[in-house]
């Protein structure tokens, strides 16, 4: 079920990153998570999805710290047992492995992959 505006605060925050206005992205996303949390609770993809949004956000604007902690809070909920083998999740970690590669450090960007391969083999 989709949520009366959480699509329309994340294509608000897709607009707004296109146009270099990362602070209106931001707000944007964190519109679309305080529904999704409000009507979910803190067990539903939709959240990390979310959440590796904001990571994106932070990403582009340079702010490496709360970029970080966007792919952690995202990978720190409380999922459902059938959530784990999400593709949402798997997405989660490869972009974190992106962060770490792009940061040379290869040893967790590696590990990152592989939990995203698991998870992908594992839906697939």
């Amino acid at each position: 079920m989709d949520l009366p505006y959480t699509n329309i605060y994340l294509k608000r925050r897709r607009l707004y990153l296109n146009f270099g206005r990362t602070e209106e992205a931001e707000k944007a996303a964190k519109k679309a998570l305080e529904e999704c949390s409000e009507f979910y609770g803190e067990e539903n993809v939709q959240l990390a999805l979310i959440y590796d949004t904001l990571a994106s956000i932070y990403g582009s604007s340079g702010d490496r710290k709360k970029q970080l902690n966007s792919f952690k809070q995202g990978l720190e909920l409380r999922f459902p047992p059938w959530a784990i083998n999400h593709s949402v999740i798997a997405m989660l970690y490869s972009d974190l492995g992106d962060y770490y590669y792009e940061r040379q450090n290869m040893e967790e960007a590696l590990a990152k992959h592989k939990k995203a391969l698991e998870i992908r083999e594992r839906i697939f």
